[in-house]
C-alpha cells in the first residue's frame, strides 16, 4: 500500500547522514547532481536509479514535467531514456502531482509505493516493469512558483522492496535531499534563462518575448526539435508549437533558419 509523510525540519532531523549532506551541498546546481546523490545514498541503502523532476500545472490544469537530472547505478542512459518516456506520456499519472497545490514553505512530502500500487498498467509496464524496478521512494517540495520539485529513488526487483528501516533513515534526510534538489532546480532554471537572454536578446523586438518564448527560441538555436524542446520544457509539443508561432511573429521570422541567419549576421 502506498504511504506518505509530511516532514518539517526540526531539531536534528535531516542531519543523520553526513555523506548525503556533503553530496547535497557540493553537487546541487552542478552537472552530475543525481549521480553524486545516488552514490552517497547507496553507501548505506542500495537503489538502482534516481531522477529529479519539476512538475507544473498550466492554466488549463494540464500537467507539465521537466527532467532536471537522472542517474543509474549501472547504466545512466537507461534512466534518462525512461525519464523521457515518463515525461512524454505518463507524468500526469504520477503520485507527486498531488503536491502541486500551495504548501507551507520548507514542507517536504515523502511518499512510497510499490509497482502493485500503480493502477495505470502502461505506465507501470513502460517505466517500472521493463526496467526491473519494484518500488520507489520520493521527496517533494514546492518551489514557491506553482511548481513541485521531486527527488525519486527506485529499487530493483533483485534487491527486494525498500525496508521500513531504510525508509525511516532516508526520511530523516528528506529535508536535506529535497532542498538540495530545489537549489539544483533553481540553478538549472537560471542557467537556461541566462542562455536565452544571451542568444536571443540581440534580435529586434526580443524584449517583447515572454520567458518561455525566450527559452524555446534558445532551445531551437541549440539544435533541439520542437518535440525535444517541448520535452525539456515539460509541455506538450502543441504548446511548444504555439509558443514558437507567437515568438516568430513578434520577431518577424518565418523559420528557425531565419533566426540563425540573424544571430550570425
Amino acid at each position: 500500500m502506498a504511504k506518505e509523510w509530511s516532514v518539517e525540519p526540526s531539531g536534528t532531523a535531516g542531519t543523520g547522514n553526513m555523506g548525503i549532506a556533503v553530496a547535497a551541498i557540493d553537487s546541487s546546481g552542478r552537472a552530475g547532481f543525481a549521480e553524486s546523490m545516488l552514490g552517497a545514498i547507496n553507501a548505506s541503502a542500495a537503489f538502482e536509479h534516481c531522477t529529479v523532476f519539476r512538475f507544473t500545472r498550466d492554466a488549463g490544469q494540464g500537467i507539465g514535467c521537466t527532467i532536471l537530472d537522472a542517474a543509474s547505478r549501472y547504466h545512466t542512459p537507461v534512466a534518462r531514456h525512461t525519464s523521457r518516456i515518463f515525461v512524454q506520456s505518463f507524468a500526469q499519472y504520477d503520485w507527486n502531482t498531488r503536491y502541486l497545490d500551495p504548501a507551507p514553505a520548507n514542507l517536504v512530502r515523502a511518499s512510497y509505493f510499490s509497482t502493485r500500487d500503480i493502477l495505470h498498467h502502461e505506465y507501470r509496464a513502460s517505466c517500472y516493469d521493463r526496467n526491473g524496478l519494484i518500488d520507489r521512494l520520493s521527496f517533494a517540495i514546492n518551489d514557491g512558483c506553482d511548481a513541485v520539485v521531486t527527488f525519486n529513488l527506485y529499487r530493483s526487483i533483485r534487491r527486494g522492496l525498500i525496508g521500513s528501516h531504510e525508509c525511516a533513515s532516508l526520511i530523516r534526510m528528506a529535508p536535506v535531499i529535497a532542498h538540495a534538489s530545489l537549489r539544483h532546480a533553481k540553478a538549472s532554471k537560471k542557467k537556461g534563462a541566462e542562455r536565452g537572454i544571451d542568444l536571443v536578446g540581440r534580435l529586434p523586438n526580443a524584449d517583447t518575448l515572454t520567458p518561455r518564448e525566450i527559452y524555446l527560441c534558445t532551445l531551437l538555436v541549440e539544435g533541439f526539435s520542437i518535440r525535444e524542446a517541448a520535452e525539456k520544457m515539460g509541455v506538450q509539443a502543441s504548446t511548444a508549437t504555439t509558443l514558437k508561432k507567437r515568438a516568430f511573429a513578434r520577431l518577424n521570422l518565418k523559420t528557425k533558419e531565419d533566426m540563425l541567419r540573424r544571430l550570425i549576421g
